[in-house]
């Protein structure tokens, strides 16, 4: 092989390895850019899965605002049932906005469509007849239960509809595994083809010390701005020997921190990398590899944190199902769930109730707390903490407490808590009660978001539950008040019976009377004619 030759080679053993630096480079960017772009179809996917749930969920609480109204004519029922029509609307055009761009048309939506419309018009011919008074007709039309049919539809819609959308979701994640496994092969390749280029300008120098002395320093100096920077000056720095092992050292080391990934540990760390000489590293191939690393694992996290407050909110609701039948605030159990969830350390729930002329927040649930806080289990709106929260509709969340607030009792002995956190339990803006949670430790940013959404959850299930009680004490009302009117009827027919035989007793007795008077006149008449016989 001729010098001129060597030269050559040499001088495009670096500008390969810039090229595959630079196409592991844009390989990882396009990961990242392409997880983006998918990032907002799984949102747009996860929007469309609950706006599907949502259609259901309005037409039961239509249907049951509209059953109410029905029964007892308090035209309080019929203040959502606009909305409702309107939120209704809203969801049917955001279902077809998002399945325009996801070039999807589930089979069944426009039937499901159809069947809802049309028993959002039977339900408002059911309160125009209730208004009219018209009750034969409205109950025969409660009796149709057309429900069942619009249930049926939802059902068959969801056949179809729920795998498909799982499907894609699924497509997804395999299509970033794959972009995943080919950042891997071009960090593989980087490293295969990195070592023989090496060893080529190892045997180089070793030839020509004197020409390549200079190179030599290039090459180092290469190697600290493209592969890894350990920031520490050696007395033998420009040695062939020393550059070579350092190049080796950091292409062993760049291979074994691909190899961890590629295995699934991204808890994997760079040899030699630390405080001091992390910044002199970000552009090279050790600092985006890292950075690479620190990309997968966020977004393992933010995955494994999706996957939990999902799993958290659906056992909340499957828990908040089974109890909803019940007339009472089975709330301890619910409380109980929330704060294991979160690893909270104490928690209360309190629910608003008229007191006279004013509310007031009352405890229906405590966790872990001492007993002594809570003798006065009432607070009134805008005291404390917990009454300021409920006032102003706004997440209460201090890091650092007020001195003396609370204690929590443990094996250890009396201790503060360090973070608290009082969420207003609201419904479409209507504050049903509020939630105090406490703990030792910071509660984290996901789990935050987590409470968040169950608090909705928790006061919609609340304002249904309240709703369900007030209707059943307004039936039982009814119920009573029927009877009463029934007793009343009875008594007042048997009065009117009474008097009825009295009047005819007393029409007997004049008969009678005007029968003896007239045999008496006769009798006297009798009398008379025979005395004036006589004289």
């Amino acid at each position: 092989m001729t010098t001129k030759t060597k030269a050559n080679l040499l001088g495009l053993a670096l500008p390969i390895i810039l090229v595959l630096i630079t196409l592991n480079t844009i390989a990882i960017f396009s990961l990242k850019i392409d997880r983006n772009l998918h990032q907002k179809k799984l949102e747009d996917l996860t929007l469309l899965k609950n706006l599907k749930k949502e259609i259901h969920s309005r037409v039961n609480e239509l249907d049951m605002q509209a059953r109410s109204y029905a029964l007892i004519k308090k035209p309080i029922f019929l203040n959502d049932v606009e909305k409702l029509a309107a939120s209704q609307t809203k969801s049917f055009k955001t279902i077809d906005s998002l399945l325009l761009v996801l070039n999807y048309q589930p089979k069944g939506l426009n039937e499901l469509k159809k069947e809802v419309n049309a028993y959002y018009d039977l339900v408002y011919d059911m309160v125009n007849l209730a208004k009219e008074g018209k009750n034969d007709e409205v109950l025969a039309i409660l009796n149709e239960n057309k429900g069942l049919d619009l249930w049926l539809k939802y059902v068959d819609f969801g056949e179809t509809f729920d795998p498909e959308v799982e499907g894609q979701i699924a497509s997804i994640e395999n299509r970033q595994d794959t972009l995943l496994l080919l950042n891997t092969a071009l960090q593989s390749l980087l490293a295969i083809l990195g070592l023989p280029i090496l060893i080529f300008v190892i045997i180089r120098l070793k030839r020509n010390d004197r020409k390549n002395l200079a190179l030599l320093a290039k090459l180092q100096e290469k190697n600290r701005q493209m592969i890894f920077d350990a920031n520490i000056e050696k007395e033998n720095d420009s040695s062939i020997d020393y550059v070579v092992q350092n190049i080796a050292d950091n292409l062993e080391k760049s291979k074994a921190f691909i190899s961890q990934i590629t295995e699934g540990n991204l808890s994997v760390k760079w040899e030699g990398m630390n405080d001091e000489n992390r910044d002199l590293n970000k552009e090279n191939l050790s600092g985006k590899l890292i950075y690479m690393r620190d990309e997968m694992l966020k977004v393992k996290e933010e995955g494994a944190q999706r996957e939990w407050l999902n799993l958290g909110v659906n056992q909340l609701t499957e828990l908040l199902r089974n109890t909803q039948s019940s007339d009472e605030y089975e709330l301890d159990e619910v409380l109980s769930f929330i704060i294991k969830r979160v690893r909270a350390s104490v928690g209360a729930i309190y629910i608003s109730e008229e007191n006279g002329e004013k509310k007031e927040l009352v405890l229906k649930a405590a966790y872990a707390y001492d007993r002594k806080k809570f003798l006065d289990s009432r607070v009134q709106i805008g005291e404390g903490l917990i009454g300021q929260t409920y006032l102003e509709k706004e997440i209460t969340h201090l890091r650092k407490l007020p001195v003396d607030y609370l204690k929590i009792q443990s094996g250890l002995g009396e201790s503060q808590p360090c973070d608290l956190i009082i969420l207003p339990l609201k419904h479409n803006d209507q504050v049903i009660g509020v939630m105090e949670l406490a703990t030792f430790k910071e509660i984290e940013k996901y789990k935050i978001t987590f409470l968040e959404s169950i608090s909705e959850i928790l006061a919609s299930s609340l304002f249904a539950k309240q709703n369900n009680i007030f209707n059943k004490r307004l039936l039982q009302d009814s119920q009573v008040l029927t009877e009463k009117l029934r007793t009343q009827e009875e008594e007042l027919k048997q009065n009117l019976e009474e008097m009825q035989a009295t009047s005819e007793e007393s029409e007997r007795l004049q008969r009678e009377l005007r029968e003896e008077n007239q045999l008496l006149q006769d009798e006297l008449s009798r009398l008379k004619g025979h005395m004036i016989g006589q004289d």
